[in-house]
Order: structure tokens, then C-alpha cells, then sequence
């Protein structure tokens, strides 16, 4: 049996027990999305990606308090704000957030030598 093959398997067993446990419904549609509904209402989403999320909400105290349950269950580096996640750029303004994937496209036409 290749252990390394199981490694991820085992990972993703994990984190997802725990976030249904933490009261998070996984996407039906997305594989790696789970949304829980906060308090007033207020929806905390987290991406997972192989062994990293990213998590969002419209409440600040919401965030704080999932990082808080997975430092004590996991061990955790919390990059705070997030500007690159999967080939998405996000860029944090006064008005709120905007996506673009400029620097994916340019590594794309860098790598097939097309930045002419």
C-alpha cells in the first residue's frame, strides 16, 4: 500500500469530520466548499485546498472564531489577509473585493514564450 497515496485521503477525512462537526454544511455542488451560517445570519465559507483554507465571512468575529477552534485542533499558520489563492489575485479596497487573475496570465504566456 502506498502511504503517500493515502496521506491526502486522510487529510481530507479529517478536516471535513471536523467542519461538520464545527456545524459547516459541505457545497453540493463544489467539491472543497463548506458554508456554515453564523450568528444574525451571518455566513462563514471555507475553501479548502489540498491543506490550505481560506475563509471568509461578512463578520470579522466569525473568522476569528473558526481560526481560534482550528489552532486547537490542528496546527496552523494563519497568513491573514489573502492576495493570491489558486491563480486568483485578490485585491482588498475601501468598497470591497475584487478578483483577477493578471499574474496567472502572465506566468501562462511566460511559460508558452508568448509575452510578445
Amino acid at each position: 500500500m502506498n502511504l503517500s497515496r493515502q496521506t491526502p485521503r486522510a487529510w481530507n477525512k479529517c478536516i471535513d469530520s471536523f467542519l461538520l462537526k464545527q456545524g459547516f454544511n459541505r457545497c453540493s455542488v463544489e467539491f472543497g466548499i463548506y458554508v456554515k451560517e453564523g450568528s444574525q445570519q451571518k455566513l462563514l465559507v471555507v475553501c479548502l485546498y489540498v491543506d490550505d483554507l481560506m475563509v471568509t465571512s461578512d463578520e470579522e468575529a466569525e473568522i476569528e472564531q473558526f481560526k481560534e477552534n482550528v489552532k486547537v485542533a490542528f496546527e496552523m499558520t494563519d497568513l491573514k489577509i489573502i492576495d493570491y489563492f489558486l491563480g486568483l489575485e485578490i485585491v482588498h479596497t475601501l468598497t470591497g473585493v475584487m478578483l483577477h487573475q493578471k499574474r496567472y496570465i502572465k506566468e501562462v504566456l511566460k511559460k508558452f514564450q508568448m509575452t510578445n
